[in-house]
């Protein structure tokens, strides 16, 4: 069982596994964003309007191109902070990394803890940006889009078998086109609206229902 049809893929290039004994099956998006705590008030402590990043800066996360993108921009810079949630607090290395890019370290934001609080991030962000250079699903960007959370991310791997038409794309390796992409979604009020319902629509296609009917199945056939 696979998580995407570009793991699949991998599965068959790296193992040599008949693909008739391969089956696609997405996971659900987290039902404790829809209900846990559905009532809990937390309080953002942010001043200014932020993208949104989450989990950790491995370095096939490309969350550098990501602030060399916000840095190219004297406007982004000013207007908007960048929220990190998870992946642990700045390193030195990643401190003196910003410091070149010449990005006031009061414009992140990190934070890490429960599922409440990265929920209450979601519905309040410009944006989700991914920007990795892989991954096997995507797991952020459904969740974005479940809670009316606009994404922007990359192309690469599994990624637009997870979003389809309901995020704005950019090759992992262009930090102007990131740049045009943030500063889009940030001023551009019809294609926020747009990318909020086609984000809705597409994060229905990713439920624990079907995940839970598909995987039986698999099940029962192989019993």
């Amino acid at each position: 069982i696979c998580v995407s049809n570009n793991t699949k893929k991998d599965l068959i290039k790296y193992y040599n596994v008949d693909e008739k004994k391969i089956s696609v099956i997405y996971p659900g998006v987290k039902n404790i964003f829809l209900d846990f705590e559905s009532n809990y008030e937390y309080e953002l402590k942010i001043k200014k309007p932020y993208f949104l990043y989450v989990g950790t800066r491995n370095k096939y996360k490309n969350y550098r191109n990501f602030l060399k993108a916000y840095s190219s921009s004297e406007i982004l810079k000013k207007n908007f902070n960048i929220v990190f949630f998870g992946g642990g607090p700045f390193t030195k290395n990643e401190k003196v990394f910003l410091n070149d890019l010449e990005i006031n370290f009061e414009n992140l934001v990190y934070d890490y803890g429960m599922d409440y609080k990265l929920k209450k991030y979601y519905q309040n962000a410009i944006a989700l940006v991914y920007p990795s250079i892989y991954e096997g699903f995507g797991m952020p960007i459904v969740e974005a889009m479940s809670l009316g959370c606009p994404v922007i991310s990359s192309n690469s791997s599994s990624l637009p078998e997870v979003y389809k038409d309901a995020a704005l794309s950019f090759f992992p390796s262009s930090t102007t086109e990131l740049t045009n992409k943030m500063m889009q979604v940030a001023y551009d009020d019809q294609v926020k609206k747009k990318l909020v319902d086609l984000g809705l629509k597409q994060s229905k296609n990713f439920s624990w229902e079907k995940c839970i009917d598909k995987t039986l199945s698999v099940y029962k056939k192989v019993i």
